[in-house]
């Protein structure tokens, strides 16, 4: 009798699931393009790793899952990876696993369909435009007059959003989405790109879970942003309970009723402008990002990704939905460019919690800029019983740490 498996096909989180979904019972196959990053031991951990760059291939992708099905007994098929999710709701699809249907999957991963979508089904959008050539986005600047939003047609992680001003920071930052492209080896398109007009206000994020049965609400995030003209995020805060909360989550019952969403984790983020008026920025079809997973096992005390890894398997999400807890995260980022390092003093620093410090650069490294939420050097993960109580250990914790920067000043008008 074959062996029966969950293959996981490229990890949003360094693969972290692997290790999670094997502590609690589960035979893990893991399929990765190797684009990103991995923990090597927990790679070990699964029973198989299938690594190739081919992997964003839809035919080479659905021959190695005929093959694994023939090799093992696949329970369910998922992926944390933006990139792969088009390809494995298809799959999915085709092959009767339980997940997302894929058509809503294909348009949400594009900006630009997600945008039209939007507009089609009365949501508010800001004003927006998919250029294939400069003059096409500076004629849209101008017709704006005033900042708008660069962003690549299917990103992830704010990696080539910008905010824009001028005509020179509209081809700068096509010439960064082109190297992006070059890296991602074409996955990150760089045939077309988005721009929308700038919207500023408060963000928040509402994380749920859709099943066969209905929908279970884990909760909505306060999050705080960098400064222009990246869009990095510097802050977070689950669950969050303010005044603005009811809105987010009436906001998202909506999204669910009239994009009529299906199956699986969700991850919608929002922008409130000045009127009090709320716009989805984007919709991902998982939860946020590396490492607030860490937020919502500590807050509920659940191992999410064994709940979603059985979610997928049986079409029926179980786990607790009601948080006793409050968890923050800080991401401190590069204050200048220049080789920067970073010495934490000796504090009790746990993944099992309350604090979870993690330290990106022990040893000096060069920095150049900041310009997505890659580019982080501490992560700082508190968790108690009140708000208050985790900003408190989290500024405890930053106290304890020291930032070594060594650079050499630069005349700003110097060609």
């Amino acid at each position: 009798m074959s062996a029966k498996v969950v293959v996981l096909v490229e990890s949003g989180n360094h693969a972290y699931e692997i290790r999670d979904l094997t502590q609690a019972g589960y035979a893990v196959v893991y399929m990765t393009s190797g684009m990103y990053r991995n923990v090597q031991e927990y790679l070990d951990m699964a029973v198989e790793v299938i690594r190739d760059k081919k992997l964003f291939e839809p035919e080479f992708f659905e021959r190695q899952m005929e093959e694994l099905e023939r090799k093992y007994a696949v329970a369910c098929v998922f992926t944390t990876g933006d990139f792969m999710i088009p390809l494995v709701t298809q799959y999915c699809r085709k092959k009767g696993y339980h997940n997302l249907d894929p058509e809503l999957a294909q348009s949400l991963r594009n900006k630009h369909a997600f945008r039209e979508k939007q507009t089609e089904l009365g949501f508010k959008t800001p004003a927006f435009r998919l250029c294939r050539t400069i003059e096409e986005g500076e004629a849209f600047l101008a017709g704006m007059n005033k900042a708008i939003v660069f962003k690549p047609v299917n990103g992830n992680q704010s990696e080539g959003i910008r905010l824009i001003y001028t005509s020179e920071e509209l081809r700068e930052a096509y010439e960064t989405l082109k190297l992006l492209s070059r890296f991602t080896k074409g996955v990150v398109e760089n045939s077309a790109f988005l721009l929308e007009e700038y919207v500023p206000g408060p963000i928040y994020s509402c994380e749920f879970i859709k099943d066969h049965g209905g929908v279970h609400m884990l909760g909505v995030t306060n999050r705080y942003l960098g400064e222009p003209p990246s869009f990095v995020e510097s802050g977070f805060i689950f669950p969050y309970q303010g005044a603005e909360t009811e809105a987010v989550i009436k906001e998202t019952y909506a999204f669910i009723e009239r994009f009529q969403f299906d199956f699986g984790p969700c991850h919608i983020e929002y922008i409130m402008d000045n009127d009090g008026q709320l716009f989805i920025l984007e919709v991902n079809p998982r939860l946020f990002g590396f490492p607030c997973y860490w937020l919502i096992n500590q807050a509920m005390s659940v191992n999410i990704f064994a709940s979603i890894t059985s979610l997928f398997e049986t079409g029926v999400f179980t786990a607790n939905t009601q948080a006793a807890k409050v968890a923050t995260l800080f991401e401190y980022y590069p204050p200048t460019q220049g080789y920067i390092s970073i010495d934490i003093q000796s504090i009790p620093s746990s993944e099992e919690g309350p604090v979870w410090v993690m330290n990106h650069a022990p040893q000096s490294r060069f920095v150049s800029s900041t310009s997505s939420n890659n580019d982080t050097l501490l992560s700082v993960l508190t968790c108690a019983d009140t708000e208050q109580q985790c900003i408190e250990m989290a500024q405890s914790v930053c106290e304890s740490v020291e930032v070594t920067v060594r650079t050499k000043p630069k005349v700003p008008y110097l060609v």
